[in-house]
């Protein structure tokens, strides 16, 4: 016996005794209100020795919102009583997609800093990209983590949207499509959710372990030219007549430390030195870092008149998202002025990293001077740099070798 039905509340428009459906059909079994679905299962053994299976519940508290997800769960009831794998039901061993999600947020806010608002950012994008899977799996009748398979991840892919953007001449909010790149990062954040869902035991298998990977176009790394620096430069009094010295400074900071847009305007008064900045903890990864400046540099941070008494760009009452969006803004203003549109500030980074290696550094000295948490994250970026110097290295060597070749032929002619 299977009796799946719904018990709608007194608003709801199916309760009323005037409503009737157009089919004729009774309003018990009229779905798709969000009421509350019951079930009543009587499911009987081949052995009549063995009880049979009952429920006669609520389907409400095990996250079950449709009735296609109602079906697929006594369905799985039925193939798991009549194979013997169980002979009572226990809500406890079936976790929701909804409640995974929930539980692997708390975890995840439990591993950040909770007194920097970049942390409270982190999870607030990590929930943005995995709350819309209890949605998009719930409408295909999938609600609990055991049922999640490979295909319907695939299929969620499909709707990551990129983000809202102002035109700057119409002042229009525009949808962005979401970049290779941008697809490629909200991946990652999905393969983690459910690899740490198999690490606990959520799941049998991870669905998302066999998911192809999101390709990026492989863009070559490159460094700002000396022209360029030079129209940056130059072009800061004319965009920022009243604020030339700040902006001045905060491009300066950047050219020669390669610290992150974000690390930047939250520099705090403290960190300057003689030499330097210490930077204690970085917004992006937490990991310290110290940045030598030149003189000229230091000197013109020190005369700066600070934000505010902690930040030299920053008031710290905004909060961090609104102020990267502000000095974002600022940047790209410059960058059009000075007539190299299409650059990000965060080439700096690049060029920092170039500049060292082409004078003879490592991927390890870059690795300290850019505060990457991890060796890999500075060889995916810049090991292909360390490629072409050694096929330029080898390329001098052969040409040695042909210098050996031609001096060896000319002695045999002369003798």
């Amino acid at each position: 016996m299977r009796d799946i039905y719904v018990r709608h509340r007194p608003k709801c428009r199916y309760a009323s005794s005037q409503y009737k459906h157009p089919k004729g059909l009774p309003a018990r079994i009229v779905f798709g209100c969000g009421c509350p679905i019951y079930a009543r299962v009587q499911i009987r053994h081949p052995d009549p020795q063995v009880a049979p299976f009952e429920f006669n519940s609520s389907l409400a508290k095990l996250g079950v919102k449709e009735k296609l997800a109602a079906e697929e769960l006594i369905d799985q009831w039925a193939v798991q009583f009549l194979s013997g794998q169980s002979t009572s039901f226990e809500p406890k061993n079936f976790k929701t997609v909804e409640q995974a999600i929930l539980d692997y947020l708390d975890e995840k806010r439990g591993t950040l800093d909770q007194k920097k608002e970049s942390s409270k950012l982190t999870i607030r994008k990590i929930a943005g990209i995995l709350k819309p899977l209890t949605a998009f799996l719930s409408d295909r009748g999938v609600v609990y983590m055991k049922d999640v398979k490979t295909e319907h991840l695939t299929a969620f892919q499909e709707t990551w949207k990129g983000r809202l953007r102002k035109n700057r001449k119409t002042g229009e909010l525009v949808l962005q499509p979401k970049s290779q790149l941008g697809k490629q990062k909200t991946q990652e954040f999905l393969k983690m959710f459910f690899r740490r869902s198999r690490e606990l035991r959520w799941i049998a298998e991870n669905p998302a372990e066999v998911l192809l990977s999101i390709k990026t176009p492989r863009n070559e790394v490159k460094k700002k030219t000396p022209e360029e620096k030079l129209r940056l430069m130059e072009a800061i009094p004319e965009v920022f007549p009243k604020i030339a010295d700040t902006v001045k400074a905060f491009v300066l900071i950047q050219r020669y430390s390669g610290l992150r847009l974000v690390d930047v305007f939250t520099l705090r008064t403290d960190a300057l030195a003689d030499d330097g900045m210490m930077i204690a903890s970085q917004e992006k990864n937490e990991e310290p870092v110290f940045v030598p400046l030149p003189p000229f540099v230091i000197e013109l941070v020190k005369n700066l008149q600070s934000k505010s008494k902690d930040y030299f760009f920053w008031t710290g009452t905004s909060t961090i998202k609104t102020a990267v969006n502000d000095w974002s803004e600022k940047m790209m203003r410059l960058y059009e002025a000075a007539g190299i549109e299409g650059k990000r500030t965060h080439e700096w980074r690049d060029t920092l990293a170039i500049d060292v290696l082409e004078r003879g550094g490592s991927l390890e000295d870059v690795q300290l001077l850019l505060g990457h948490k991890s060796r890999k994250t500075t060889e995916k970026y810049y090991v292909a740099l360390t490629k072409k110097r050694m096929e330029k290295a080898i390329d001098v060597r052969r040409r040695t070798w042909d210098a050996v070749v031609v001096g060896r032929k000319s002695k045999r002619r002369s003798a």
